[in-house]
């Protein structure tokens, strides 16, 4: 890591890079001290590809995605390395092999051999043309989606195979509108920008003619007139003319300028009444100083306002084409110009997602750069041009981090261009991008470590720089920024043995222990600590910092033998001693029955069955200090490594379902985890996780657990949010999967009906008063097949406990609950729209098993509403506590730090899982989110709505 004072400014000429580079950012703590040994780059072939196809629209359904991706696998598989020379391959699998690899790699390199090579690759293509022509259309059809950096590379091709061969225009254009067409019913966003960009650069080689390029844009601003359509529909569409204005600009003002300017004109009455009010939520902080943090829409129209000023000169584009201006540009070529055809947009339907708007990241401006460089301005076209090629070439080399850093620094700049400088602050604002980074956030680190050891003299230097800059902005950056800067910043260090100069910093050690520098020191050390081990944390951390070096992540067993022994210690001894045996799950149950209930008779006798009896029900009910003792002791034996905790939960799986059974017994579970576990943030990650996968608690009492007043104090530490974010995950890809299994089954039936999502009133809704200690949910019987990850099974069949005492009990309300089932299922079954002709005994097992899947489908989504409702009513209640405790105490609650950090963790929930939230945003505007709660809170959620406005 390059590092600052009089240390090696870049970790040892980029050689002392550790062998766990690839390591995730969630390493496990325990982990041996890390490699020295130098790391030298190995040189990669050139000719490898990285690029894949993009998203698919929304609304496609999954069948149909996984068909046209196996088709274009079968086709082309541009990750694929080939080999030629002497092998079984015929002569016409070998020509195409060689006409893929030559196109991919066209412009690859950074060279003056280009111009030839395009000579040569369009003699070549010429002479296949007749023998190889679907597939020559094919693969260029592909390079224009996959490969945009190299756009104009790719046009001048074409322009010169068009000048070459008569025909050849008009069945390119054929091709690529098909595609376009293609792209735009099924909203593939991505690559409908880059078909636009392409069409509109072909009017620079004379393939398409200005006049229809502008009916192109005019048909796109068109869009701008509709009504009751959300503002980010239009601005999508205006977008893809203001991205592609910089390529076509110059000709159309030559051309049609008066057309040209009444095109601006419209577009700039849109860009001045658009709604603003989503800019707050997306930013990255919440000061404009020292860089306004514009909205993509505004700066890019900025940008282009100021290029139509300078006449539309610009010096960053990289045309090929002008080279071959005699061919090209003769009598002949212009005499073939094409128009293109009338091109539809789909009108808008309630079910299509569009992407959302973003906020332009700026963190260098041209006082930061060295003298010799001239960085481009705020609102200069060159900025976002360079900025585009970046993101461009990372977003298509984004699984290959070698060949990705390569390619960065081969891009062509203009000469006094800080590229390093761009390079960096681009990849940053990838990564604090709201609300998701585009790639994984492993990605970028990597990507900066290779770019540390490609540039080691000059990329580190600029790497410290930004780093000293964003840990002076802390205040003010968005707290899902800070926990990302966390991640990556410990992992880099944990790539050059954790050297950093500390002491620059320590100037911050007085602040409030809960401000955002100290927060990001802690948090650091915490990352560090999983990435290593406790010791290591100490011995590279100076004397002044070990007051935030995080406590050695120890168990503590509170049942422990003392002299002043707590309730229950000669019951744990006991515990402890059978499950270190391995006694089977009625003799742990036995000892427990015998434990008395402090909380009805604190001198109770100790008698055979001491457990709580509900006369309503005759039933057994454990009390909560008969599952604190279990959990606390099964765990305390399973603290050696997560595996050994990950075996006692699954070999005492079964009594766990038998101990619990509401959910304030579950939230115990937590609880007594937590007890254990105080100082091993990691392990409760990795436990909690384990508990919701193997339900032996549910994800509602995970949320009411993170707000319960046991863990106030933990609220702003980050492994708190990185738990809850787990379990609203897992409860989505459970909807998910059963949604995407629904699809498969419909396509098989080939019924036409729509899933219709749940209604609100259909599902019961508990909203539960501030004073009451926990949000409950109504008991779910949920069946072992249904579990939250199908390949976690606890148990096998044949280890669950046999005697009648460890039976299930409440079967007969189990009954009772299955007969209601039965019941709703075949009032749904006579509603359900299906026509079916006469059914076989394959197709009939199909409708029962969808109607099974239909069923869990429908109990997921209303597990999963019910969980959106106890998270943002929890907030609501913690938040609304704390303002009223400042304003009786007369305290501004802006100034408090804690403020900021749980109302920026309320925007993360909202932007994080926004498409799921939105499926009931009408729900929590009626229920929750209404008028009388405080405007800070409301306010956020006025934001989030103003996203799909």
């Amino acid at each position: 890591m390059a590092t600052k004072g009089g240390r090696n400014r870049n970790g040892g000429g980029g050689g002392n890079h550790s062998d766990d580079e690839e390591d995730d950012f969630h390493n496990k703590s325990q982990q041996r001290p890390r490699s020295t040994s130098r790391h030298h780059h190995h040189h990669h072939r050139s000719d490898r590809r990285h690029v894949q196809q993009q998203n698919q629209g929304p609304q496609q359904p999954h069948h149909q995605q996984q068909q046209q991706q196996q088709q274009q696998h079968s086709s082309y598989d541009p990750n694929k390395r080939r080999k030629f020379g002497g092998g079984g391959l015929e002569d016409d699998e070998l020509t195409e092999d060689k006409l893929q690899m030559a196109l991919f790699a066209l412009g690859q390199k950074s060279d003056s051999t280009l111009e030839q090579n395009l000579r040569d690759l369009c003699t070549t293509l010429c002479n296949d043309l007749t023998k190889h022509k679907k597939v020559i259309l094919h693969i260029l059809n592909q390079c224009i989606q996959l490969i945009p950096e190299r756009l104009t590379i790719y046009s001048t091709l074409i322009g010169l195979l068009n000048a070459s061969v008569i025909t050849f225009g008009s069945d390119f254009l054929d091709t690529c509108i098909s595609s376009l067409k293609e792209a735009l019913v099924l909203y593939k966003y991505e690559i409908i920008q880059r078909y636009i960009r392409f069409l509109s650069d072909l009017s620079n080689v004379k393939l398409l003619s200005t006049s229809s390029i502008l009916t192109l844009y005019e048909t796109l601003i068109e869009t701008t007139t509709e009504t009751n359509v959300p503002q980010v529909r239009t601005d999508f569409f205006v977008y893809c003319v203001l991205i592609s204005l910089p390529y076509s600009g110059k000709i159309l003002s030559e051309k049609h300028n008066t057309e040209l300017n009444r095109l601006l004109y419209t577009i700039d009455k849109y860009i001045y009444k658009r709604s603003k009010i989503h800019v707050p939520i997306l930013q990255v902080w919440t000061s404009i100083e020292p860089h306004p943090q514009e909205e993509y829409l505004d700066c890019l129209w900025a940008q282009i306002k100021r290029l139509n000023q300078d006449e539309w000169a610009e010096s960053q584009i990289f045309r090929p084409y002008y080279t071959y201006a005699d061919t090209l540009f003769s009598d002949i070529s212009a005499s073939i110009v094409h128009d293109l055809p009338t091109i539809t947009i789909p009108l808008h339907k309630d079910t299509i997602i569009y992407p959302l708007p973003k906020i332009v990241f700026r963190m260098f401006d041209y006082t930061d750069v060295p003298e010799q460089y001239v960085l481009p301005g705020a609102h200069a076209i060159e900025r976002y041009l360079v900025e585009d090629e970046i993101s461009n070439i990372i977003h298509t080399y984004h699984n290959e981090r070698k060949d990705c850093a390569i390619q960065l620094t081969q891009i062509r700049p203009k000469a006094k261009i800080p590229l390093n400088y761009m390079i960096i602050e681009v990849i940053f604002g990838h990564l604090f991008m709201l609300p998701r980074p585009p790639h994984v956030e492993l990605f970028y680190g990597s990507l900066l470590l290779e770019l540390c050891k490609l540039q080691p003299s000059t990329l580190p230097p600029v790497l410290v720089q930004a780093v000293e800059m964003l840990f002076e902005r802390l205040n003010t950056m968005k707290t899902s920024c800070i926990e990302r800067f966390v991640t990556w910043f410990s992992y880099h260090l944990s790539n050059f043995q954790f050297t950093w100069g500390w002491q620059d910093w320590i100037d911050c050690l007085d602040e409030n222990p809960e401000s955002p520098k100290i927060k990001f020191i802690r948090e650091t050390f915490q990352r560090c600590m999983r990435l290593s081990f406790h010791q290591r944390v100490i011995d590279f951390v100076p004397e002044q910092f070990y007051k935030l070096v995080p406590n050695k992540p120890s168990p503590v067993f509170k049942f422990e033998e003392t002299e002043t022994p707590i309730f229950g210690s000669e019951y744990a001894q006991l515990l402890n001693k059978k499950i270190k045996e391995r006694s089977a799950a009625e003799d742990i149950l036995r000892i427990l029955n015998t434990v008395p209930n402090p909380t009805k008779d604190d001198t109770a006798v100790v008698t055979p069955s001491a457990s709580t009896i509900n006369p309503s029900t005759t039933e057994l009910t454990y009390n909560m200090v008969q599952i604190d003792l279990f959990v606390s002791s099964l765990l305390w034996i399973g603290s050696k490594s997560f595996t050994h905790s990950f075996a006692a939960l699954a070999k005492y799986h079964q009594l766990f379902k038998i101990l619990i059974e509401s959910e304030e017994q579950q939230i115990q579970v937590l609880k007594s985890m937590y007890e254990i576990w105080p100082n091993h943030q990691q392990m409760m990650v990795v436990l909690v996780d384990k508990l919701v996968k193997t339900q032996i608690v549910e994800c509602s009492a995970v949320a009411n657990w993170i707000f319960s007043s046991e863990l106030g104090s933990e609220l702003t530490n980050f492994y708190v949010w990185e738990i809850l974010s787990s379990t609203i995950e897992k409860m989505n890809r459970q909807v998910e999967k059963h949604h995407n299994e629904l699809l498969d089954l419909r396509s098989q039936l080939n019924i036409s009906t729509t899933i219709q999502s749940i209604p609100s009133s259909a599902i019961p809704i508990d909203i539960t008063p501030a004073s009451e200690p926990v949000v409950t949910s109504t008991e779910e019987k949920v069946s072992d097949e249904n579990k939250m990850d199908e390949s976690e099974t606890p148990v096998n069949e044949e280890e669950k406990p046999k005697p009648n005492n460890l039976k299930r009990r409440r079967e007969s309300d189990d009954d009772e609950e299955d007969n209601n089932e039965e019941q709703e299922s075949a009032e749904k079954l006579q509603t359900m729209q299906i026509t079916q002709p006469p059914m076989d005994e394959a197709t009939a097992k199909l409708h029962e098993k969808y109607e099974i899947v239909e069923e869990r489908l429908a109990h997921a989504r209303e597990q999963q509403k019910k969980l959106y409702l106890i998270v943002f009513q929890r907030f609501i209640m913690t938040l609304s506590d704390f303002l009223n405790e400042c304003e009786s105490k007369n305290v501004d609650p802006v100034s408090t730090p804690w403020l900021k950090w749980i109302i920026e963790r309320l925007q993360e929930i909202f932007l994080l899982y926004h498409e799921q939230v939105f499926q009931y945003v009408s729900t929590f505007e009626s229920l929750i989110f209404t008028s009388d709660i405080d405007f800070c809170i409301l306010e956020v959620f006025q934001q989030f709505c103003a996203l799909r406005a």
